[in-house]
């Protein structure tokens, strides 16, 4: 448990990794999620300038989103994507702790199939976080907590 002023900030640790091949072969931070009722996980890279949770096509297909006529535009270093802005919890898997499900807003673009980044619009904004380099810990909680 992390705490900020004797109080707790952030009770649930998670193990992140610093690369998530094959999507990927930059460093940076990705962590376990789940979807509450389905039996899919994988990791998600944290990244506070997108805008929203991004999914890989095929996870988002298996998660029974449908592809419907693209109403939302993200622009991304591979170009612009064209996409739907969906909702659906999203379980930050703990090592420690109970894990924690987020209500999220997510991108769900068919052409999109790199690794599934968390964003900051209806995810990362919805939690308290931080990260230890030096034990590659990554600690979250509710802001609500």
């Amino acid at each position: 448990m992390l705490k900020l002023n004797e109080e707790p900030f952030a009770p649930y640790v998670a193990n992140y990794y610093d690369e998530n091949k094959p999507y990927s072969s930059q460093t940076s931070i990705f962590v376990e999620i789940a979807f509450p009722g389905k039996s899919i996980t994988t990791l998600a890279r944290l990244d506070p300038a997108t805008p929203w949770v991004v999914l890989n096509s095929e996870i988002a297909e298996n998660l029974g989103f449908c592809f419907k006529e693209a109403k939302t535009k993200l622009y991304t270093i591979g170009g612009v994507m064209e996409g739907t802005l969906e909702r659906q919890p999203i379980e930050l898997l703990a090592l420690e702790g109970p894990s924690l499900t987020i209500e999220a807003t997510i991108f769900v673009c068919k052409e999109w199939q790199r690794e599934c980044f968390l964003g900051y619009s209806g995810f990362l904004e919805r939690i308290r976080f931080a990260v230890d380099p030096l034990t590659q810990h990554f600690y979250f909680g509710s802001i609500t907590e």
